[in-house]
């Protein structure tokens, strides 16, 4: 999409309130110029930021108004310039494991994370370092175990009221990890829906967890999950 010789910008307008653009980086600049202000733009989806090299803050002050932000392919590397406290849902092409454990702690009370599967890295942490989101509920839908059983590993969640998980493996070996994750959060958990092969005595073990008494709703199954396309949700 290349502008006209004649034309120094696209026409914006600041009573935009939901944009989605799904062009290049190097047009995107052309929509959203420094010096413009939209205070009315509660909905943003576009590609990444990488466009804006280091004026990300600068860039997010234009949308004082913020709730909603969705990057369609970004690996997020400056995860700190967003504007955390103000959104209340964030959606990631990919986010591979070392970035959810770094947004978790971020998220404002009643935010959402939706993230694809991007990668199982071992975080640079300790195993007694625990990331504490404030309470809401986990989605881990066809993932892999091992992105699984670190994000769990490194989690611990005092409130956690609802718990999803299903892999794509006709395998698994996270019922400890899982039975470890209750154990260490102890929290309120009303619904938990677990769709990974489990021997009878581990779906016992996981039921008898102290974070599991308070449960209204239960889903078990061991069917393998046809596609493997990995998707994290939390709910804060």
């Amino acid at each position: 999409m290349a502008l006209p010789a004649q034309r120094s910008g696209y026409p914006v307008s600041p009573r935009w309130r939901d944009v989605l653009l799904s062009i290049g980086d190097a047009d995107l600049m052309y929509f959203f110029p420094p010096t413009r202000t939209f205070p009315f733009l509660k909905k943003l989806a576009i590609r990444s930021i990488e466009w804006l090299g280091a004026d990300v803050c600068q860039f997010f002050d234009g949308f004082p108004a913020l709730k909603e932000l969705t990057f369609e392919k970004h690996q997020l590397s400056d995860l700190i310039l967003l504007p955390w406290a103000r959104l209340r849902a964030f959606t990631s092409g990919q986010c591979d494991t070392v970035n959810v454990l770094r947004i978790l702690p971020l998220l404002s009370l009643g935010t959402r994370l939706l993230t694809s599967y991007g990668g199982s890295e071992t975080p640079d942490l300790s195993p007694a370092t625990h990331v504490r989101p404030p309470r809401g509920a986990i989605e881990l839908d066809c993932c892999t175990n091992d992105f699984v059983a670190t994000i769990l590993g490194f989690l611990t969640a005092h409130s956690l009221e609802e718990l999803l998980i299903r892999t794509f493996h006709p395998y698994s070996n996270l019922a400890p990890t899982i039975l470890s994750f209750l154990n260490r959060s102890r929290g309120p958990l009303t619904s938990l829906s677990l769709g990974i092969p489990l021997a009878l005595d581990e779906l016992l073990s996981i039921l008898e967890s102290p974070s599991a008494r308070a449960i209204v709703h239960l889903d078990i199954s061991d069917e393998e999950v046809p596609l493997p396309i990995g998707t994290l949700c939390v709910d804060i």
